[in-house]
């Protein structure tokens, strides 16, 4: 899926940052104690996936794309979930993503 997107530093630091705020929120996901907390922050987790998919794509940096759309996905199984522990198992899966996210477009601003 290369792309030919020459990578602008506002970019790279737009992906980070939006991975960064997935990263966050996948946290809070393992200390919500219900299924609407977990929700409400999946859906914020999802949104800030969103961003940093859009913004590695802007840049050019696929393997931060592609580690945001599992992170999409996983943020996604996290708000389908029916109780707590599935919740907080794909929140842990998410914050993996976020991470390599951001170490992904980390490694594009080189």
């Amino acid at each position: 899926m290369y792309h030919n997107h020459s990578p602008t530093i506002k970019t790279v630091l737009d992906a980070y940052s939006a991975a960064d705020d997935a990263c966050s929120y996948s946290k809070k996901v393992f200390y919500a104690d219900n299924t609407n907390d977990i929700q409400y922050y999946a859906k914020k987790d999802m949104n800030s996936f969103d961003d940093a998919m859009s913004y590695a794509y802007d840049c050019g940096c696929d393997d931060g794309y592609s580690a945001a759309d599992y992170g999409y996905s996983n943020a996604k199984k996290v708000n389908n979930s029916d109780n707590v522990d599935d919740g907080q198992y794909y929140a842990r899966k998410a914050k993996r993503d976020a991470d390599d996210t951001m170490s992904y477009a980390d490694d594009c601003s080189d």
